[in-house]
């Protein structure tokens, strides 16, 4: 134990180290199971494969973390593949597995967090303060590219987990396992995840999984880390009552539409 507090003693002495105009890339694959409930619904089994393909391409994103010493920008990669994964796999997507994760902006100097995001063409801009987690410090290490990370858990509950798929699906408590480098000496993690003496490279929470990709340090060309401002103003407790509303009423027309044999996409 002591040479592990040691090791991360040593390694913390590089935040110092960074020039003030320092900034880094991180490229996340980020993947989410969900199990299609047919019930009793007579539906080939074939038709069944497809429809859980279709999800299971839906549920699969790659987002991109810019970050510095103190803000970071965390939102999808917008690809020609990206864009191709529309139709029924995007709209069940949307029906069970929720809103885009959109662009959240993290100031661990002034603890801001703010997260602009599309839902149901509609724009809100969601703020609250950054809340922090509660890390434990786990002792086993290991290697995620060519880095060195440590593992730290926590608990979180439902409205706490941005990687929910559903929020009424979830357990009261989420256990989250993260593996963070202290060779990247930055506060910053995918999402609304922080908090830790170096860049989070790995998230398990719940059904979802994600995984660094890729990472640049020292970009030529500089990004603007500058929080949203467009959209409804509203805190993440309103925003996901407004979210369980729509996704309870898109639901019954999806099931209304199913059980009548017309297969006929939800109104929005």
């Amino acid at each position: 134990m002591k040479n592990y507090f040691t090791a991360i003693s040593c390694l913390l002495i590089s935040f110092y180290t960074f020039s003030q105009d320092f900034q880094g890339e991180a490229v996340y694959m980020s993947k989410t199971k969900f199990q299609f409930d047919f019930g009793n619904r007579k539906i080939p089994e074939d038709a069944k494969k497809r429809m859980q393909e279709r999800m299971d391409k839906a549920m699969q994103k790659t987002f991109v973390l810019n970050f510095n010493k103190v803000a970071s920008i965390y939102e999808e990669e917008v690809t020609l593949e990206s864009q191709d994964k529309g139709g029924r796999g995007a709209m069940f997507a949307s029906i069970f597995g929720g809103p885009s994760i959109g662009k959240t902006y993290k100031n661990v100097s002034t603890k801001e967090s703010k997260r602009a995001v599309e839902f149901f063409g509609k724009n809100f801009l969601v703020e609250d303060p950054l809340k922090p987690f509660a890390w434990k410090l786990e002792k086993e290490t290991k290697k995620i590219g060519k880095y060195t990370c440590f593992k730290a858990t926590t608990s979180v509950d439902k409205k706490e987990n941005p990687f929910a798929k559903s929020k009424d699906s979830l357990e009261t408590q989420t256990l989250v396992t993260v593996w963070y480098s202290p060779e990247i000496p930055v506060s910053m993690g995918p999402d609304k995840y922080w908090g830790l003496p170096g860049l989070i490279l790995s998230v398990n929470a719940g059904d979802t999984q994600v995984i660094c990709t890729k990472v640049v340090l020292n970009l030529k060309e500089k990004k603007e880390l500058k929080a949203p401002k467009k959209g409804k103003k509203v805190t993440e407790e309103e925003f996901d009552e407004i979210v369980e509303e729509k996704t309870i009423e898109m639901r019954e027309r999806f099931k209304k539409g199913r059980q009548g044999g017309g297969g006929n996409r939800p109104k929005q």
